[in-house]
């Protein structure tokens, strides 16, 4: 008589029920591995996320000058002039300074930058219009805003955007990520905070889109020689890939750590399951004897081994994922990196658990499987 699933499942818990501390045991060990586990998966999604925010905020074909060392500037916006005249047909060049207004309530970072800046990110307008030269000219009281930001402050172009004591209109929306900060004119001066603003054309970033048919590479290689007669010949080249470059490290060094941790107790719960299975095959002959003279195949048996650790590491894994999913939503603001869970993520470290189950289970089950039931019978 084949037995159903159900009893199948009924005999799996009361073996493991024979065993309680050994089966406690290994499950504890097997949970704390799907813990990191998916600890590890949701800061590898959140890792790769940031990524694809910081190459969307930086622009295709796209890199940056900078200060040296982060060191405040004295660049001012004839040198950025200079350099779209040298590139003209080669590139989109813009320019920009960080305003800090210190108003309630108010973004802490704003960019007063020119009417190139988009065309430098290789950004577009959504709503409205972008900032133009006349903008420039007038030091109109304007703002451009990303498109995300403005549907969640319920804004339209033509909006008034208070600040402070100065009150903005938006004139568009972009399709720059959500965090980007608000664009204003570089020749508007209501914003300066403190007694001794910086000069209204200062500079602290230069940036530079490729136009179609150059490369990123090639620009850098034609540019850098010309660094010092144009006035920067201490400026530092800045890519996408210097900036991925610390998402990068992150990863190798969680690879290496957490999923090095994660494997080893994953390690340690499965050969703690094998041991647990073959001690119950050495435990249960006369049982496994029983059976086979009552008429249960070697496939009967052996599926008896391998539904105990299907049980015991399905309920490792959810317990980890579960664990992980509490963890990360009471303490994942504490975390120095960003993170990302997800239903689907949760389903990896289950479907993990499948055939570690059966891998685990493969000796056990195959041991009980062959034994004589004439050979089972006499050890009872």
């Amino acid at each position: 008589m084949i037995p159903s699933p159900r009893e199948t499942l009924l005999d799996a818990l009361a073996g493991l029920r024979a065993a309680p501390a050994r089966a406690i045991l290994s499950a504890l060990s097997l949970a704390a591995g799907f813990l990191v586990l998916s600890l590890l998966l949701a800061v590898w999604t959140g890792l790769d996320r940031e990524a694809a925010t910081l190459a969307s905020s930086f622009g295709a074909d796209a890199f940056a000058l900078l200060p040296p060392g982060g060191s405040a500037p004295s660049w001012t916006r004839p040198l950025a002039d200079s350099l779209r005249a040298a590139l003209r047909h080669r590139a989109h060049v813009s320019a920009a300074r960080p305003i800090h207004p210190g108003i309630p309530d108010a973004p802490a970072l704003l960019l007063a930058t020119d009417e190139h800046w988009l065309a430098a990110h290789g950004w577009r307008i959504l709503r409205g219009r972008p900032l133009d030269g006349a903008d420039i000219h007038r030091a109109a009281p304007v703002v451009l805003l990303p498109d995300a930001a403005a549907r969640a402050a319920r804004l339209s172009p033509g909006d008034a955007y208070p600040l402070g004591p100065a009150t903005l209109t938006l004139v568009g929306t972009t399709t720059a990520p959500a965090d980007t900060p608000p664009l204003v004119p570089w020749t508007l001066r209501l914003l300066d905070p403190g007694d001794a603003p910086p000069p209204a054309d200062a500079i602290d970033r230069i940036w530079i889109r490729a136009r179609p048919g150059h490369s990123p590479d090639a620009l850098l290689d034609l540019l850098l020689p010309r660094l010092a007669p144009l006035g920067l010949p201490s400026a530092r080249p800045v890519t996408p890939d210097t900036l991925l470059s610390n998402v990068h490290r992150w990863r190798k060094t969680l690879a290496w750590t957490a999923g090095s941790g994660a494997l080893l107790a994953l390690l340690l719960g499965a050969t703690s399951l094998a041991g647990l299975l073959l001690a119950a095959v050495r435990e249960r002959i006369p049982e496994i004897g029983l059976r086979r003279a009552l008429g249960a195949t070697p496939t009967d048996v052996a599926s008896l081994f391998v539904a105990e650790a299907l049980l015991l590491t399905l309920a490792s894994s959810l317990l980890g994922t579960l664990s992980a999913a509490l963890l990360l939503h009471f303490l994942g603001a504490t975390l120095p990196l960003p993170w990302a869970f997800s239903p689907t993520l949760a389903l990896l470290p289950i479907l993990l658990s499948l055939p570690l189950a059966a891998a685990t289970a493969a000796l056990p089950a195959l041991a009980a499987s062959r034994l004589p039931p004439a050979e089972a019978l006499r050890n009872d």
